[in-house]
């Protein structure tokens, strides 16, 4: 009887929930018009790896990204990607999310120059600059 009793099902159990897969709930939210607007200050390996990452799990599309960046051949890069390119405070005024994606020692100027376009109750800052500080981005 004790052996019989620990094979039950314990008593509160719940049938497990359908998930829907990332891509499949990525897809449905593009399908529903909820396209990201998606920036990037610097336009560097890290940030063309997130880019191609955001298009292929169809959280948005090349239209819906921009990016800054001071070298031209990567510009260049993003043009052929589909990507929009502007200046830094063009971008910031264009994309819903910003990822600051430039070297650290770069990120207090370029966010200086897109401060004034920022409105925190629409835009998103995420760094990805290695060691940067909460209180630098603030």
């Amino acid at each position: 009887a004790p052996l019989a009793a620990a094979h039950r099902a314990p008593r509160f159990a719940q049938p497990p929930r359908a998930r829907q897969p990332p891509r499949a709930a990525a897809t449905a939210a593009t399908q529903a018009g909820a396209m990201a607007k998606i920036g990037f200050l610097g336009a560097g390996n890290m940030a063309e790896a997130l880019m191609k990452g955001f298009v292929g799990a169809g959280l948005t599309s090349w239209g819906h990204i921009s990016a800054s960046d001071v070298y031209q051949p990567r510009l260049d890069v993003m043009t052929s990607l589909g990507a929009a390119c502007r200046a830094n405070s063009e971008m910031a005024a264009h994309a819903d999310t910003i990822f600051v994606a430039v070297k650290p020692g770069q990120v207090a100027g370029v966010l200086a120059e897109i401060a004034p376009t920022l409105d925190q109750s629409r835009h998103v800052l995420v760094s990805i600059a290695a060691g940067v500080t909460i209180e630098t981005l603030e």
